[in-house]
């Protein structure tokens, strides 16, 4: 049994449908890359696993239980780490307050929360230094890192990652391919959408390629790094997808 089941779901907004048929399986501790080009409805299916969009047509299973009609927190609580694209973090706050806040959201406290702190610590090290700053005052590549972080301390089973490399140094996205690494040895399953998607190809178990809101092609993850996929990928483009960032 996979860990994440998409069944056949198609999504949308209003009456634009988006996703046809779409199915993808994720084993525990699997990378799973989808890509595709601008508007293929990658961040659709992802909002749509994690709950922000309501499928009108098929099933999404979490370890086998049914999840399709779950409300967007319930799933959060129930084991989906989510990693928006454009990270949402509340700029403000420190990064402690801002994991923190995560872990307490997620029902986590006292000894559970200490826990949850330190195991993300051992992941991501770097936060130690960052803790006590305004996420605000951070790079965009040390704010991604929080963010991950921030769906890490939740103790996902599931995380899904919407485009985690734009507008990152390539530093900085060699280092979440190795936290990511790191996660999926921990057995936490990763579903990441991304339009640059070489990085991922020393890493990913499977990719699969949108186009036109439904899934064209399956490939182990190694045809990432493929100048011939890339360019498959890319000349090939599907139907505008809305642009709801954070939907």
């Amino acid at each position: 049994m996979s860990l994440l089941e998409v069944e056949d779901v198609c999504a949308g907004y209003g009456d634009l449908q988006v996703l046809w048929d779409v199915s993808v399986a994720l084993p525990t501790g699997g990378i799973v890359v989808v890509a595709g080009p601008n508007g293929a409805g990658k961040s659709t299916l992802l909002r749509t696993i994690a709950g922000t969009i309501r499928p009108t047509a098929g099933a999404i299973r979490l370890d086998g239980t049914d999840v399709t009609r779950w409300r967007h927190s319930r799933r959060l609580n129930s084991g989906i780490g989510w990693v928006p694209e454009g990270r949402l973090l509340f700029d403000e706050i420190t990064v402690e307050e801002n994991l923190r806040m995560s872990a307490r959201m997620a029902g986590l406290k006292g000894t559970a929360l200490a826990e949850s702190l330190d195991a993300t610590a051992e992941v991501f090290p770097e936060l130690l230094e960052w803790l006590p700053r305004p996420a605000g005052q951070l790079s965009g590549g040390q704010q991604q890192i929080v963010a991950i972080a921030r769906a890490l301390v939740r103790r996902p089973r599931l995380m899904l990652l919407d485009e985690p490399s734009v507008g990152i140094a390539p530093r900085i996205v060699g280092m979440i391919a190795d936290k990511l690494q790191q996660m999926s040895s921990l057995g936490v399953g990763i579903l990441v959408a991304e339009q640059n998607v070489a990085w991922l190809a020393d890493i990913a178990t499977e990719s699969i390629v949108l186009r036109g809101g439904r899934v064209t092609y399956r490939a182990d993850g190694a045809v990432l790094a493929s100048r011939d996929f890339m360019r498959d990928v890319y000349l090939s483009v599907g139907p505008a997808e809305p642009d709801l960032e954070g939907a």
